[in-house]
């Protein structure tokens, strides 16, 4: 083989090569948000609603936390977004200023805190109890 032979196999060899680099080269045209919800004690919160709203084009997304309280909303176009988290037993959490950048992910992990719960309990009668009455004992033994 000779020279001349041997540098067109190579410039060959170069070109392929060259051509072949823009397959690798991705871009990506959109962020994602996500974290772990947990309680004040580091605990992980599961099933809480997690609701985000691009602050330029008012469009929603909703996401639940997983078993370990992880989420993940991907997909999302390049801007700032108000992002809230509620489940019962809860105070909602709300962040107004969360950054998404193109191809990364931006890690928000909230913390809630123990909220007030109410609850009404109604009790009714359905019969009068004399405790003067003998017959009283016998309600009793019933």
């Amino acid at each position: 083989m000779n020279i001349k032979t041997l540098m067109q196999y190579v410039w060959i060899a170069v070109l392929c090569c060259a051509a072949s680099l823009p397959m690798y080269a991705q871009s990506a045209t959109d962020g994602a948000i996500g974290g772990t919800v947990e309680d004040s004690a580091g605990l992980p919160v599961p099933n809480a609603t997690i609701k985000i709203r691009s602050n330029t084009t008012g469009a929603e997304q909703q996401a639940t936390s997983d078993s370990t309280g992880f989420f993940r909303i991907v997909h999302l176009p390049a801007s700032t977004y108000t992002v809230t988290i509620s489940t019962p037993g809860f105070h909602n959490y709300e962040s107004k200023d969360v950054t998404v950048q193109v191809g990364l992910l931006t890690d928000i992990s909230p913390k809630l805190t123990v909220g007030s719960t109410s609850e009404t309990v109604e009790v009714t009668s359905a019969e009068i109890i004399d405790r003067m009455c003998a017959c009283f004992m016998s309600f009793l033994m019933k």
